[in-house]
């Protein structure tokens, strides 16, 4: 059986490319010779059981995130390949989008709703509620306060992340 890619991140230096697979699988080479440089995974499982959804790794290298589709996050050690923590969110996962300076991770869920997740204590810090249809992209302003996301519903929504209220709506 064949495995598509479907998700990629580059990490913060440039000399790695992380992709994520279908078959749950999530591998690093390196971007200039191609050369693969290890696989993100479980003794001899992979990463995940479901396919991968989102990639991102820290402003220092020293960790990537997987999401699933199932809502599955897990948080690895960059340079080790190790499981270091795994998080379940309270819905399948769309997407996610991190804030490298800031350590925020925006994750898009089915249900509509958006989960934000600081990467360090790796904790849920907001629930934003207020689409009522699916997400189709999410960005962080440059300083990271604000959270700005779009759906289906034709609504464009921008969160104020301190307080965790919509503060706009077009």
């Amino acid at each position: 059986e064949s495995a598509s890619a479907t998700c990629l991140c580059l990490s913060a230096c440039g000399n790695f490319i992380i992709i994520g697979f279908s078959s749950g699988h999530v591998d690093r080479y390196n971007i200039q010779s191609g050369i693969h440089r290890g696989e993100y995974k479980h003794g001899s499982n992979p990463a995940h059981k479901h396919p991968l959804r989102s990639l991102a790794s820290d402003s220092v290298n020293q960790q990537v995130i997987s999401g699933d589709r199932e809502g599955i996050l897990k948080f690895w050690k960059f340079k080790s390949l190790e499981l270091a923590e795994k998080m379940v969110l309270s819905g399948g996962l769309s997407k996610f989008r991190l804030h490298r300076e800031s350590g925020l991770l925006a994750c898009a869920l089915e249900n509509f709703n958006i989960h934000v997740v600081d990467i360090d204590n790796r904790s849920v810090v907001r629930k934003l509620s207020g689409h009522t249809s699916g997400l189709t992209d999410l960005t962080f302003s440059q300083d990271g306060r604000w959270l700005v996301t779009a759906s289906s519903d034709s609504t464009a929504r921008v969160w104020d992340l301190p307080s965790g209220h919509c503060i706009d709506f077009f």
